[in-house]
C-alpha cells in the first residue's frame, strides 16, 4: 500500500542510486529485507507536515504491475500523515495492523491509527468507504454487520 508515509520514505535516499523498485539493483543494499521498518523510522526522520492522497486515479488490486486505476474523486488531507495513510488504508480494506509500516508507526508515536478519534469534515469514514466502493467495484456496500 502506497500513501503519504510511503511515498516520502522511497524517495530516501535516491533511487537513480540504489536503484527503482522492481528494477535492477545498482549498488548492493538489504533494503527490501526491512522495508517497512525504514518506511516507519524515516517518517520519524523527517516528519511530513501535511499528508494528501488524492484518488485520482486511485490504484486497486495488484498495482502498480497487476492492478488497475479507478477514478473515486476521494481526497484524504491530514496534517497527521498516519491518520491520513490509516484512512487510506481503510478505505482499501486494511486495518493498520495489517500494513506493517503502519503499525510500526504507531509503535513508534507517530501520530493517530484509530479512526474513532479523528475527525472527517465532509464524510464520514463510513461514507467514504461506502463512495471508494462505487467507483472501485460499483458495488453498495451495506453496513448491517458494522
Amino acid at each position: 500500500m502506497t500513501l503519504a508515509l510511503k511515498n516520502i520514505a522511497m524517495s530516501y535516499p535516491a533511487a537513480d542510486y540504489y536503484g527503482h523498485p522492481r528494477s535492477k539493483e545498482k549498488h548492493q543494499n538489504e533494503f527490501f529485507d526491512d522495508m517497512h521498518s525504514f518506511i516507519a523510522a524515516m517518517a520519524k526522520r523527517f516528519p511530513i507536515s501535511l499528508a494528501i492522497t488524492v484518488g485520482h486515479p486511485a490504484m486497486i488490486a495488484s498495482g502498480p504491475l497487476g492492478g488497475h486505476a479507478v477514478e473515486t474523486g476521494i481526497v484524504i488531507a491530514s496534517t497527521d500523515a498516519l491518520a491520513a495513510d490509516v484512512v487510506g488504508a481503510k478505505l482499501l480494506g486494511f486495518n493498520p495492523q495489517a500494513v506493517r509500516h503502519l503499525w510500526e508507526a504507531e509503535r513508534l508515536g507517530l501520530g493517530e491509527t484509530d479512526t474513532d478519534k479523528m475527525e472527517f469534515p465532509l464524510l464520514s469514514l463510513r461514507e467514504g468507504i461506502q463512495a471508494f466502493t462505487e467507483a472501485a467495484y460499483g458495488e453498495r456496500l451495506t453496513f448491517e454487520s458494522a
